[in-house]
């Protein structure tokens, strides 16, 4: 099997991005503690789910997969707290 890229004028391989990688997200309770929130609080859920698209966003990898995975698990986390 021949390798492609040898193929590639430099123009092409300019063309062709990695996938950004996902943020190294803290922990929930890790980052509650440091922003002094309660896990008994269903807002600090809320805004654990805005920081995580944050850091999404800024390291480019925010898709719409990301945000059903984010949404998902805080509707989850939200009904189970009831």
């Amino acid at each position: 099997m021949t390798d492609l890229n040898s193929s590639l004028t430099d123009f092409d391989k300019s063309l062709i991005t990695e996938a950004p990688k996902p943020p190294e997200i803290k922990p929930f309770s890790v980052w509650s503690e440091e922003n002094q929130l309660s896990e008994a609080d269903p807002q600090s859920y809320v805004q654990y789910s805005d920081y995580v698209r944050e850091d999404y966003l800024k390291q480019g990898a925010y898709t719409p997969n990301v945000e059903e995975e984010i949404s998902g698990s805080l509707n989850s986390k939200l009904s189970s707290a009831r």
